[in-house]
């Protein structure tokens, strides 16, 4: 006894066929054999989605089922292979994020003070190109959503004015060496001249692996190409803030963000999927959020207060 599905699938075959044949007589189909091509056909589609689309292609060369119907059961098995990948890849697309802080003094900012931020690239193998610009600019923006009055100079600004016979990228930029200019004279004269009180050096990047493929489903002009790729993506920023007027670390702060994003294409159809993973806008966001908090205010443990 044949299934509701394959009955479904005959019934829309006789159907088409029937239109066939009013225009075009000699392609009527033969019903008593694709009655159990289509069954068989239909028996396989969820066990072996290769094997069905082979078993189309063969039935198409015989001129059973007709032509157009069976291009359009292939199209549904298209349809079918998009939505299976889709449900799987839709949670993993999903961004996730972190957020740590370690405070080591407390911070306040008087009107007038500005801050000053400076990126410097995580090195990696698998990194991806990450703009200062674009890291510093999200930084800012958020900072400036809780703190609209606070002033805070742009990197190439600060580089400019305290680091003049300097090429921007031969600058310090990294918290081990800014900590060692601290408390030299020059250094601080022109830092006290822009109003800066905390410089926070911002360090990370992307990395992301994985890649994509394509891989051919059945045979003939009748065949189908999925092209799909999918990969593990990771931002992560660390933010030192240096007190430039007690002369010290007063924090550090770290954000991450790991998504999956995937891409899936099928021809000839043709059938688009995909999702992206934003990590880069999320974890400064979050690095954003966490310096405005910082820089409101607050206190170091006690114990940490009792060890200076």
């Amino acid at each position: 006894m044949r299934s509701l599905g394959c009955r479904r699938i005959q019934a829309r075959c006789e159907a088409s066929a029937r239109l066939l044949a009013v225009g075009r007589s000699t392609r009527a189909c033969h019903w008593a054999r694709y009655s159990n091509s289509a069954e068989c056909a239909c028996r396989q589609l969820y066990v072996d989605p290769e094997k069905t689309l082979l078993r189309l292609d063969n039935l198409i060369k015989m001129g059973q089922p007709p032509i157009a119907l069976a291009n359009d059961m292939k199209r549904n098995l298209a349809t079918l292979l998009l939505a299976t990948f889709f449900v799987a890849a839709v949670m993993s697309a999903c961004t996730t994020a972190a957020v740590g802080e370690v405070r080591e003094v407390s911070t306040a900012l008087d009107t007038g003070e500005a801050i000053a931020f400076l990126f410097s690239p995580r090195f990696s193998l698998d990194a991806q190109r990450v703009e200062e610009r674009e890291i510093i600019g999200c930084i800012s923006e958020t900072v400036r959503k809780t703190h609209p009055a606070l002033r805070i100079v742009p990197p190439g600004d600060f580089r400019r004015k305290v680091f003049p016979n300097i090429a921007p990228e031969a600058a310090p930029n990294t918290p081990e060496y800014l900590e060692l200019l601290l408390s030299h004279p020059t250094f601080k004269e022109r830092v006290a001249a822009l109003g800066i009180h905390y410089l926070i050096s911002v360090i990370g990047g992307t990395e992301q692996t994985g890649g994509v493929g394509a891989v051919p489903l059945g045979g003939g002009a009748g065949g189908v190409v999925v092209i799909a790729g999918s990969w593990d993506r990771k931002s992560s920023l660390t933010a030192t803030v240096l007190d430039l007027q007690r002369e010290r670390t007063a924090g550090k702060l770290e954000a991450s963000a790991s998504g999956h994003p995937w891409l899936l294409i099928i021809f000839p159809t043709p059938i688009m999927g995909g999702a992206a993973a934003f990590t880069e806008s999320r974890a400064c966001g979050d690095l954003g959020e966490a310096v405005a908090t910082f820089m409101a205010g607050g206190h170091a443990p006690e114990a940490e207060e009792m060890k200076r």
